[in-house]
């Protein structure tokens, strides 16, 4: 049987944990869901103890693949045209078809009409009550399993009767009953040793859309599908298998859900690792090496980097990527200007995964080079040897015919050694091919891209050298008396590059950019 955790907290876990009460918190003593997702109500709450759906942008969260595969199941049998559908479930698909697009006279007619469908397939659809005495609630629908004694949440629906007959969303609607549901204390033991994954089924009218949910310290909630109407033709077979597809392999889904809810076992006492990934291992070769969490790198819940410890000891740092260039990596990590690369996943791997590649490497210990600038801790004598590190880097990357992408200064880590200081590059997410690979289609519009480096262009070798020179000027050039005229213009794209970096009696990226005869980097008195 379950039994009640206790979290033992950690500096790494306080706030993860802090939060994760407060949310709770939130779902015990928040208003009504039919109150809670009115627009005015829901956005004014989102400003301060959101639910991480995407409403507004800024309020999206994790990839819920990472968190547990079923997700990344129902995503792959879903696409999967040739998937085996039994006779039987075809014709179950079209009485569901028929009793979604029929008109109902109210909300419940409609809610009462698909449970009654649903629950032929899916285990008997039942209504669940929570909440105190003056305010029950009770969502369209819940698919539950028992365990010891207390039910799991599989799935729930929420259902309007024609769109545009409600004041809410369902998809909303239904994500705040996924929080208060599994915030109720008769949950706790199972919500505290994991992220009790659950789907949601938001319909409107013949209208449906399945999202999946966790649990972390904010709630997630994730659109798996689009809206999908089941107002089809009969007569055309591939609309039928498609729809038929949707629910059965949402069936399958739920089926492998049940399933890990009923192996949870009780000796999981390191709850902390709720908050993280799934995946918690990698292989090389025969050997397995298991890990454990410790804290996200970035305080950005759509960017999937952690700091790691293995079992053995070694800090590692796992990284979840849809695009990611091994083989750039390689390159730079063989001449220390990258950390070592320790393990990238298969193929099989990505798709469990949901699509994303977990991407290892070793912990540096280095802090990005516009924080080391903002903190002032740049060492004046070593600026010659950090830009001599990134211009190596990227003169072995464009030996391959690689460009590196986006060399801006969050990407250069600052690496203090007993003889000064020395640069690596990390994410190499837009790595890729000169003239070959293109950008990413979305792109930071407020930050100052070389001319030509645009959504889904081209990636360009002189684009990197831009990025070379911003470096300087922005980041090192206070710690020089000048900046020599011959330097360029950052916002322009004519910058030529030679065969490296001289600290000789100049520093020199060829023959038209010179640093002049005499180049000091003593700060400058009045900077």
């Amino acid at each position: 049987m379950l039994s009640k955790i206790y979290f033992v907290l950690s500096h790494y876990s306080f706030p993860l944990i802090t939060e994760y009460h407060t949310t709770v918190a939130r779902g015990l003593e928040g208003n009504s869901p039919s109150v809670a997702a009115n627009p005015e109500n829901f956005f004014r709450t989102q400003e301060t103890d959101p639910i991480l759906n995407g409403r507004p942008l800024c309020n999206t969260g994790p990839p819920i693949t990472l968190y547990n595969k079923v997700f990344s199941k129902f995503l792959d049998d879903f696409s999967n045209v040739n998937l085996k559908i039994p006779s039987d479930f075809l014709s179950w698909t079209e009485e569901l078809i028929l009793a979604a697009t029929n008109g109902y006279g109210d909300e419940e007619e409609r809610n009462e009409a698909i449970r009654g469908k649903f629950s032929e397939k899916f285990s008997t659809m039942l209504l669940i009550e929570y909440g105190k005495k003056k305010q029950k609630c009770k969502s369209d629908g819940m698919i539950v399993t028992e365990v010891n004694l207390i039910n799991a949440y599989l799935g729930i629906l929420e259902g309007k009767n024609e769109i545009g007959t409600a004041k809410n969303d369902p998809t909303i609607q239904g994500a705040i009953y996924y929080r208060d549901y599994w915030s109720q204390s008769n949950v706790d033991q199972i919500r505290d040793f994991c992220c009790v994954p659950t789907f949601i089924i938001g319909m409107a009218g013949p209208w449906f859309c399945i999202l999946g949910g966790v649990f972390l310290s904010r709630v997630v909630i994730q659109p798996l599908t689009d809206f999908i109407p089941l107002t089809i033709n009969l007569r055309v077979s591939d609309q039928v298998k498609r729809i038929s597809r949707l629910f059965y392999s949402l069936l399958l889904a739920i089926k492998e859900l049940r399933e890990f809810y009923h192996n949870l076992k009780q000796e999981e006492t390191e709850t902390e690792q709720r908050f993280f990934p799934c995946i918690r291992h990698y292989k090389i070769g025969e050997i397995v090496h298991h890990f454990t969490y410790l804290c996200g790198l970035l305080d950005d819940h759509t960017r999937t980097i952690w700091k790691a410890k293995r079992a053995d000891g070694k800090l590692i740092v796992v990284k979840f990527a849809s695009k990611y260039n091994i083989q750039g990596h390689n390159i730079c990590a063989e001449h220390n200007l990258a950390p070592q690369l320790l393990y990238s996943s298969d193929d099989e791997e990505v798709k469990a995964l949901g699509g994303f590649k977990m991407v290892i490497m070793e912990y540096i210990c280095g802090i990005p080079l516009d924080q080391k600038y903002l903190k002032d801790e740049i060492k004046p004598q070593s600026c010659v040897s950090i830009i001599e590190d990134v211009k190596k880097a990227i003169d072995l990357l464009h030996e391959k015919d690689f460009v590196f992408g986006d060399l801006r200064a969050p990407n250069v880590l600052i690496v203090d050694t007993n003889d000064g200081q020395r640069a690596v590059l990390v994410d190499f997410d837009w790595c890729g091919k000169d003239k070959l690979d293109e950008y990413p289609s979305s792109m930071n519009k407020k930050i100052q891209w070389p001319i030509g480096a645009e959504p889904c262009a081209l990636l360009q070798k002189e684009h990197d050298l831009y990025w070379i020179t911003t470096l300087l000027t922005d980041y090192l050039s206070r710690y020089t008396y000048r900046i020599p005229s011959g330097l360029g213009n950052p916002s322009g794209s004519g910058i030529s590059s030679g065969s490296g970096i001289s600290s000789g009696s100049g520093m020199s990226f060829g023959s038209g950019m010179s640093f002049g005869s005499r180049m000091s980097f003593v700060q400058d008195d009045n900077d």
